[in-house]
């Protein structure tokens, strides 16, 4: 059996019920969700993930590899291959096992993991009127979300609690101010319909209800809140659908985007791309994206007509983060700094921008983020 590492277009099936889930893996590991293949290539856990398709589908967010993974974490990450690819990514198994025949949700009383590519801690830019970027982090075991104020030295307030029921949703997107209101504004994804919905920010740390943008939206597998890349003073929307092309939504101002208009293709090989602000002091936001086949981090530079330029190396070792994200400006240089968590230790890192497009080693912020999924 082979796992395809790339993400194909979407297929058939789009859920089913652990029982069915567990005859995939009896006929493909005999039942042991620890085991690994002894042949080459190598395949690992009870459903023989590859580990391409792994990290791919965003399993390196619970585990480097899939047998070390839980069977419950397994089988959320088979849930998205089986979306991506219906059931011939197991081509002799996924069949016998009626896959594609079962439609009924593994845990249906469990919250959405957030996407893969998705990070649980949000940058959301200064939302408390301080001058200062904050973020937020979504407790998916409960549902509240929290906010963490920024003091301006590069470190935060303890956190706030905003208020439960957003479990409910796989994506969270720190867009920036999206209304001309001065203050930043949220996105959020409900898997279940594929609408987006926004808040915006008050000013005081808080957000009004939401709004229905639409649907439509499952058909992307990242979005990315990107800052204003076409100089019109408004923050801009990116997506990448499954094939990999990237697309961008211009903002009108009024907190609701254009149509979309394709950037390019082959972002599929990265499995987290970040909006981290302006770092190489152009006046336009950057793009940073990994590669998780190397742990390499690139940048692409924003040009101001909505596009960017090609990728800078920015150095290996990114892969021990399992979440990364631009808060936007931290420590009052007038550059965007960047947050990243440890998987294995659940600490918390900034990398401080030094406007040249780099940026400085890691300070420890602190432990206990490994709560936030």
């Amino acid at each position: 059996m082979t796992l395809a590492a790339a993400i194909l277009p979407l297929g058939d099936a789009s859920a089913a019920s652990v029982r069915t889930w567990d005859k995939v893996a009896d006929c493909e590991s005999g039942g042991d969700w620890t085991t690994v293949s002894s042949g080459s290539p190598t395949y690992y856990g009870g459903l023989q993930f590859s580990a391409a398709t792994w990290s791919a589908y965003g399993g390196t967010r619970f585990a480097p590899q899939a047998n070390l993974a839980t069977k419950q974490q397994q089988i959320l990450i088979a849930e998205e291959v089986l979306r991506g690819q219906g059931e011939s990514a197991w081509p002799v198994c996924g069949p016998r096992a009626g896959l594609g025949d079962d439609h009924a949700a593994p845990y249906p009383d469990a919250p959405p993991p957030m996407a893969p590519g998705m990070s649980p801690i949000v940058g959301v830019g200064d939302i408390n009127s301080t001058g200062v970027a904050d973020f937020l982090a979504r407790d998916a075991s409960t549902g509240h979300l929290y906010s963490y104020m920024g003091k301006g030295d590069g470190t935060f307030t303890g956190r706030t609690d905003l208020g439960g029921g957003w479990s409910q949703y796989d994506m969270i997107v720190g867009v920036d101010d999206i209304n001309r209101t001065g203050v930043p504004d949220l996105l959020a994804r409900d898997p279940s319909t594929g609408h987006l919905y926004s808040y915006m920010g008050k000013g005081d740390g808080t957000f009004t209800g939401r709004t229905d943008l639409g649907g439509g939206w499952n058909q992307y597998d990242l979005l990315i809140g990107a800052g204003d890349l076409n100089n019109t003073g408004v923050p801009d929307l990116l997506a990448r659908d499954r094939n990999g092309d990237l697309w961008v939504y211009m903002g009108i101002g009024n907190g609701t985007f254009t149509g979309r208009t394709r950037i390019g293709g082959g972002w599929d090989q990265y499995d987290t791309i970040v909006g981290v602000g302006d770092i190489n002091r152009t006046g336009v936001p950057d793009l940073l994206a990994r590669d998780p086949s190397t742990g390499h981090l690139y940048s692409y530079m924003g040009r101001g007509d909505g596009t960017f330029t090609g990728r800078t190396d920015l150095g290996g070792g990114w892969n021990q983060y399992d979440a990364l994200t631009g808060p936007g400006d931290i420590n009052n240089t007038g550059v965007a700094d960047l947050l990243a968590r440890d998987r294995s230790t659940g600490h918390l890192y900034s990398y401080m921008g030094r406007g040249d497009g780099t940026f400085t080693g890691r300070t420890d912020i602190g432990y206990g983020y490994d709560i936030y999924a």
